[in-house]
């Protein structure tokens, strides 16, 4: 059973059925480190979006233990960052986020990886997004200062959501509205940028645009349902 039959019903909103299909998937992959952890990742969130935020948790860890078992120290960091921009949302608790990502630095600290390694990017939108905004523009202009760094394209989209939501949490709206909009031009994530920009609007006074995106982000597929099970739950 590929993830991607998981994704499309996830996607119809169908959650007990994509649970159901994550348990045959794992299942099917029990030992298969990189498909069993992004199950348990999937399935938490999974359970988050329906307010299941123990069995979430449970899932979330075993998700990182395998990864971390298995010396996947990059996909350990990407894993918490996106762990702790739910949980800020789900919980409305920015300390929780931190906390969740100082203990995850502090297990695996950036300076032991490869530069190639790093998810600065995914990092830094977890610290802006806990209202660490100053943290957060450290971890880009780090990655900026990095050439060994990956700055492929799509990763170099994803310091622009930083400093977005940095600018967000700053109260600058319009350079927010900017670096936002460029975070979504040609993400895969296509529907990543959308809430974070509906608030940015929603703040700067700019309610139908606002509106306008909330619906966007609602109605649009997204195969990153980790990144978007906050927003949906928290909406």
């Amino acid at each position: 059973m590929a993830i991607a039959s998981i994704i499309n019903v996830a996607q119809r909103k169908d959650f007990d059925a994509a649970d159901e299909m994550g348990q045959r998937l794992l299942a099917a992959q029990r030992g298969t480190v990189f498909w069993e952890a992004l199950a348990y990742e999937w399935m938490a969130n999974l359970d988050a979006m329906r307010g299941r935020m123990g069995s979430a948790g449970q899932r979330w860890q075993r998700s990182f233990n395998l990864t971390f078992g298995r010396g996947l120290q990059g996909q350990y960091l990407a894993r918490a960052a996106r762990r702790a921009i739910a949980e800020r949302s789900l919980w409305d608790d920015p300390v929780r986020a931190r906390l969740l990502l100082d203990q995850a630095l502090n297990r695996v600290p950036l300076e032991d990886l490869s530069p190639l390694d790093r998810p600065y990017g995914q990092l830094a939108l977890a610290y802006a997004a806990a209202d660490e905004p100053e943290r957060a523009r450290a971890l880009v202009r780090e990655y900026e200062a990095i050439p060994e760094a990956d700055h492929s394209k799509e990763t170099e989209l994803w310091k622009y959501g930083a400093l977005g939501v940095a600018a967000l949490v700053d109260g600058d709206f319009d350079a927010a509205i900017s670096a936002l909009w460029q975070f979504d031009e040609g993400n895969a994530c296509n529907t990543c940028a959308f809430p974070w920009l509906a608030r940015a609007y929603d703040r700067a006074g700019q309610a139908d645009s606002a509106q306008m995106l909330y619906q966007q982000f609602v109605e649009r597929p997204s195969y990153l349902l980790s990144y978007d099970a906050a927003h949906l739950a928290h909406g």
